[in-house]
């Protein structure tokens, strides 16, 4: 950066120069800067420099009233009447923006503290290529936070904004430009406009549907009351836990936050109208999670020198109301650079047309007006005096050696201590990083012990992280759910198995005896004889069908049964009963039905062995009854059956209890 005075010295020249001055900017006593504090800024400079004893000035001033209709109206009506040879003001984005547009065609200078946005930068030689910018700018603001981010490593942010917040420096001509540089820094964001609906609600469905999904930081651009609102409703739902940070734009200046002894500049979460400590004090737990960016202010003796001679200058023309708290500000300061480096490049301009015209003994005709051009060669991108410090201006005229700082709650004050700054002071190109105001004083989030918050809380959003302890750890519920598998698989398996197995039982049919298979077929008979009833145990009964026949037995068989046809089947006695059927189609629901009654098993019934379906032998074959059947008894003349007996008996068969 060239280092470069631009003729220091106003002092009276032989010849007195004419010129028209348009000044607009909104008066409004409310708004900072207004056009009646920097009246005063430029009396005194014309004053205090006697520029009225080289230079007639035709000053015009108007109200913009930060009208993006208003301005550019006001600036037409008066260039239908005279050119202006330089505009300051207005400082609105909104009103620069189409004045800045008319002049470009001219080459007429705009000089403002105002045109923060970045738009003004980026269209510069297009569109607003005479505009020549003295105040602060988004750029820095932009550049700060991600410098801020990338130090505590923070990827993600939400935006939150209201829709016109007092004064017209909307949110959205802020936020616009950061969400630029945090893109093009690789630092993710979303954004979310705050509604009436939202401030009934409490803001709660702002924390709980849109802050806590996925992002540790927000930043804040609301009025100082909504905040308030917004951060004690955090601190009711339990986001001040050292895992959340809110980031407050405090970046336009008002009559609230100028004055820095004032109660809601060092302590904003105090509200003296509050009759409930209880809620001041949560107020005050929820603003240590709170981080304010504001305009970094003027100090220092030479700067206090200069608001004195201001205020002094202000008394004796008793107009010292007209002053925001009787005092001076940045803005004011910024005007007062602005309006004494024009003048300086003025004279210096007039000086070199005027030695110019000498050496050519008046032959040629100058250029007497200064324009936007010749204005540029003498003040971009070199460093001039100025009132408090030297200014720093860029190759596109725009000031650049002022920005912003951070302020965090001092947890032993109570009030708000600057911590870091950028750009750092003094002032260097080559030093582009953030500047700690005192390296013994980290941020402090909730207390001391925590000076660092993660980009996503230790637990993850939603607790994701962080299941809830249970008495069986995580590997236990592995294991249990491996052992759970496997037991379903061995009962499944073990389904399968049977169900297998009993299909095959089914095809194997082996209910079904061929006729070879019975043999001693000539013990069947049908003669009568004298049944026999010895009284035999049911071991006994059991014994005698699965044990080979015995003499013994054989002669049992053959001297008591009268009516059963027998035969041996695999070494067993066995009772055989015919039946006629031409056809017996072994189908599935037969084979189940017989598979049944094969499976069935009772001491009081008669076990189904099988059916032999050869021709001319049908045959059901069944366990074998050594004692007889209902019908020995029934046709056995030797026992006597009295008449109450055979009624029950008929009974019984009538209802197949037998």
């Amino acid at each position: 950066m060239e280092e470069k005075t631009i003729e220091t010295s106003l002092e009276t020249t032989k010849k007195k120069e004419n010129i028209t001055i348009l000044m607009m900017f909104p008066d409004i006593d409310y708004f900072i800067p207004n056009l009646k504090s920097l009246l005063i800024v430029y009396e005194y400079i014309v004053h205090h420099y006697q520029i009225s004893n080289w230079l007639h000035i035709n000053f015009k001033v108007t109200d913009s009233n930060c009208s993006i209709s208003l301005a550019p109206h006001v600036l037409v009506k008066t260039m239908l009447s005279t050119i202006p040879d330089v505009v300051f003001g207005p400082f609105c984005d909104l009103a620069v923006a189409p004045v800045a547009r008319l002049l470009h065609f001219q080459n007429i200078p705009l000089i403002t503290m105002g045109a923060v946005s970045n738009e003004f930068t980026l269209q510069r030689q297009t569109m607003y290529s005479t505009l020549f910018r003295f105040g602060y700018r988004t750029d820095e603001l932009g550049t700060l936070l991600v410098k801020l981010f990338q130090y505590y490593k923070w990827s993600f942010v939400k935006f939150l904004y209201e829709d016109n917040p007092k004064p017209w420096h909307e949110c959205q001509v802020l936020l616009r430009p950061i969400a630029h540089t945090f893109a093009s820094n690789q630092i993710r964001s979303d954004n979310r406009k705050i509604t009436n609906h939202d401030i009934k609600d409490n803001f709660k469905s702002i924390f709980i549907d849109f802050i806590s999904n996925n992002a540790s930081v927000s930043l804040w651009c609301v009025n100082p009351q909504t905040f308030r609102s917004a951060i004690l409703t955090a601190h009711k739902l339990g986001f001040v836990n050292g895992e959340y940070v809110f980031i407050y734009l405090d970046t336009v200046l008002t009559q609230e936050n100028t004055d820095e002894k004032s109660l809601s500049v060092r302590k904003p979460w105090y509200d003296p109208n509050e009759t409930n400590n209880q809620i001041n004090e949560n107020a005050h737990r929820a603003f240590e999670t709170v981080l304010f960016v504001r305009q970094r202010l003027y100090t220092g003796e030479r700067f206090r020198q200069f608001a004195d001679n201001i205020v002094e200058f202000a008394r004796q023309r008793n107009r010292t109301k007209q002053l925001i708290h009787e005092t001076i500000g940045t803005d004011e300061t910024n005007f007062y650079d602005a309006v004494v480096t024009y003048f300086k490049a003025l004279k210096s301009h007039y000086l070199y047309r005027n030695s110019e015209e000498l050496i050519n003994n008046n032959e040629t005709k100058t250029n007497r007006r200064l324009d936007a051009d010749t204005l540029k060669t003498m003040i971009c991108n070199r460093s001039i005096e100025g009132i408090n410090k030297n200014i720093t201006m860029n190759q596109i005229c725009d000031r650049i050696d002022i920005g912003y700082t951070v302020f965090d709650l001092d947890p032993d004050t109570e009030e708000l201590k600057a911590v870091l700054a950028y750009p750092a002071e003094p002032y260097s190109i080559e030093n582009n990083q953030l500047q700690w105001l005192n390296k013994s004083r980290l941020i402090y989030f909730i207390d001391r012990n925590s000076t660092f918050i993660p980009d996503s809380p230790r637990c993850g959003f939603n607790n994701l992280k962080c299941p809830k302890n249970t008495l069986i750890p995580i590997w236990g519920w592995i294991i249990i759910g491996l052992l759970s598998i496997i037991v379903l698989l061995l009962i499944l398996g073990f389904i399968l198995y049977r169900r297998a197995k009993f299909e095959a039982e089914l095809k194997s049919m082996q209910w079904l005896i061929k006729w070879e298979e019975l043999s001693g077929r000539t013990l069947l008979h049908n003669s009568v004889a004298t049944p026999s009833f010895h009284k035999l145990s049911l071991s006994q009964k059991r014994s005698s069908f699965s044990s080979n026949h015995s003499d013994d037995s054989d002669t049992d068989v053959r001297t008591r049964q009268t009516f059963t046809k027998t035969a041996f089947y695999k070494s067993s006695l066995v009772a055989l009963k015919r039946f006629y059927k031409t056809k017996l189609e072994t189908t599935r629901a037969l084979q189940l039905e017989v598979k049944a009654m094969q499976d069935l098993t009772h001491d009081h019934i008669a076990r189904f062995i099988g059916i032999c379906i050869d021709p001319k032998h049908q045959y059901i074959v069944t366990e074998y009854c050594p004692k007889g059947s209902l019908q020995d008894i029934l046709e056995n003349d030797e026992i006597k059956l009295d008449t109450m007996f055979k009624h029950s008996i008929m009974h019984d068969i009538v209802k197949v209890n037998y």
